[in-house]
């Protein structure tokens, strides 16, 4: 989803959140929120109070990406982001003697971040729930307007099945 963030079609988010305990409490999902389980005690609990293994809101994070080290002067790390490697527009002129190879995103280091991300919100909500709205934050992507079926199909099915899917929220799902 890097290039969705590129293109400013991702802005949001979902991960999944387990249950927690605090105090010998274990807080489950309500559709309102969570709620303290306990055989003599229930009561809405905050999400505010949550907490996320990924951040809190003022965090930043940083995005990994498949890169490659070409060590080239003004030109320390490439990033893969949708190219397959004989066509990335900076590996131009990089000697073939050079054994050079993609890395996966786990293995970059924090100093070749080109992408930096704020936690504005963190929320607790059921997926099914997603909107429309938040589909689309999720980096969705629209069949292109020449597509057969643009009209009535509009957005890209992840399936291999499907070229393309009524809504957003569809759309998300087969992703």
């Amino acid at each position: 989803m890097v290039q969705a963030i590129l293109e400013g079609r991702k802005t949001m988010t979902r991960r999944i959140v387990n249950p927690q305990i605090r105090n010998g409490v274990t807080l489950q999902f309500h559709p309102d929120g969570y709620y303290l389980q306990r055989s003599d005690v229930t009561g809405l609990f905050d999400n505010n109070d949550l907490k996320c293994k990924y951040g809190q809101p003022g965090d930043v994070l940083w995005v990994r990406e498949t890169h490659m080290y070409v060590g080239k002067p003004n030109i320390e790390y490439i990033f893969k982001c949708g190219y397959p490697a004989n066509l990335h527009p900076d590996i131009v002129n990089i000697p073939s003697s050079r054994c050079i190879a993609w890395k996966p995103s786990i293995h970059m280091p924090k100093d070749a971040a080109r992408i930096w991300l704020q936690i504005e919100e963190i929320r607790v909500e059921r997926l099914q729930d997603i909107t429309e709205d938040d589909a689309i934050a999720e980096g969705v992507e629209k069949v292109s307007s020449d597509h057969p079926n643009a009209e009535q199909y509009p957005y890209k099915c992840y399936l291999d099945d499907v070229n393309s899917i009524s809504n957003a929220k569809y759309s998300f799902c087969s992703l």
